[in-house]
């Protein structure tokens, strides 16, 4: 008998309080993973948070992202910048604003790695790790929707802070070559101009 009051005693201390999102105090080890997804027979579209980008918030704030046709949930792409912890912070109180911050409200994910946008498909990932919980949420429909809301005023907030512009680099008009052929070899032979 009191073995089994031990035990329970025992269960019941150690079983963890749910995960409730403060706004206020960002979870430890606090982490974002996000992919956007475009199929291939869609035209390009100006706006970052529907165009393929792939973006990862690591714990030590170095935010890591990148802008290709055909993003891997998997890869890790290059350190853009290192966010702040007041950057960081306003990340995560928008996550708890737009009512993604809770683990309670994801999705099932499974294995993000093998999500695949279909032709005409927009696929918003968003997967979330902190406080020893993991979750996520993805969002897939036509392309001509403009993908999730929420999904893409979270991930807008990401690319703003890579430094992402709405309109991608392949749309801008060619950069002007200017050659620098050194000094004037000509310059010996045309003498001091007469006053």
């Amino acid at each position: 008998m009191i073995v089994a009051a031990a035990t329970v005693a025992c269960l019941s201390a150690c079983t963890t309080a749910p995960f409730v999102p403060d706004a206020e105090r960002v979870p430890e080890e606090f982490s974002i993973n996000a992919t956007v997804l475009r199929g291939a027979a869609v035209a390009p579209v100006p706006r970052v948070e529907q165009r393929p980008g792939r973006w990862v918030l690591l714990p030590d704030g170095s935010l890591r992202a990148s802008s290709t046709a055909q993003p891997d949930h998997g890869s890790r792409p290059g350190v853009v910048r290192h966010l702040q912890e007041s950057e960081i912070a306003e990340l995560w109180s928008l996550a708890v604003r737009l009512g993604i911050g809770d683990p309670a409200a994801g999705d099932p994910v499974g294995d993000a790695r093998a999500i695949t946008a279909g032709p005409t498909e927009l696929v918003q990932i968003i997967e979330f790790h902190g406080a020893g919980k993991s979750w996520g949420f993805v969002a897939r429909g036509p392309a001509a929707d403009g993908g999730d809301k929420v999904l893409g005023t979270f991930l807008r907030a990401l690319a703003e802070r890579s430094w992402m512009e709405d309109r991608p680099a392949e749309l801008d008009p060619a950069a002007a070559i200017r050659y620098d052929m050194g000094p004037d070899p000509y310059a010996r032979y045309r003498g001091q101009p007469t006053p």
